[in-house]
């Protein structure tokens, strides 16, 4: 099973590069977390997964508070039943998003060995976005400079190939978006296609 990481703050426009991915035909673990963002309802993001995260992390200090053996362990059978379910559904790539995941990604590189997906945001765009939705302040500026710092030190160090998607350009240049899909191996049909350019447009 292939496996796609997206690496991003909150109020980034990960959900719609999330959504789009799902609609190409990536599997994206429902039942997902649903906002009280009308423009957003559904995060794309799981909510057995990030349920573990914020058990390891503290989502609005980011220091580690729980066991990281607890959650590989978790993490162990999850995947294995995601994989299940991911086949049963003729998928054969699963796409993982939280910005959490962010602390996690050595682990996650040497479990999955994935597609590594960065999408950024200028910092005022994300900071407005975040003061509409009316979150916590780390889920805006604050928040994207510490993932970003982290995601380029991971990538610095561990030389692990990504590809950067900045949300404003993924929004606009269908040739980005390919080039995304072929980066993670994703080929969907032409329904596929079309129900992931329908499903952005309304983004």
């Amino acid at each position: 099973m292939k496996a796609v990481v997206i690496i991003a703050s909150w109020s980034s426009g990960s959900t719609a590069v999330t959504g789009y991915l799902d609609k190409c035909g990536a599997y994206s673990c429902p039942p997902h977390l649903n906002t009280i963002d009308k423009r957003t309802p559904n995060s794309y993001e799981s909510i057995e997964y990030g349920t573990e995260l914020a058990k390891l992390f503290d989502k609005y200090t980011f220091k580690e508070i729980g066991k990281s053996e607890d959650f590989v362990n978790f993490f162990e059978a999850w995947w294995a039943e995601e994989c299940s379910k991911a086949e049963k559904l003729d998928c054969n790539s699963i796409v993982l998003k939280h910005p959490l995941q962010t602390f996690v990604l050595p682990y996650l590189k040497k479990k999955l060995n994935p597609s590594f997906i960065f999408v950024t945001r200028p910092f005022e765009e994300i900071g407005r976005t975040q003061i509409r939705r009316n979150w916590h302040p780390i889920m805006g500026e604050d928040g994207a400079k510490h993932i970003y710092s982290v995601a380029y030190n991971f990538f610095t160090l561990s030389s692990s190939p990504f590809i950067s998607v900045p949300f404003n350009a993924f929004k606009t240049d269908a040739e980005l978006r390919n080039k995304m899909l072929d980066f993670i191996g994703l080929s969907p049909s032409e329904k596929q296609i079309q129900s992931a350019e329908s499903f952005l447009r309304k983004e």
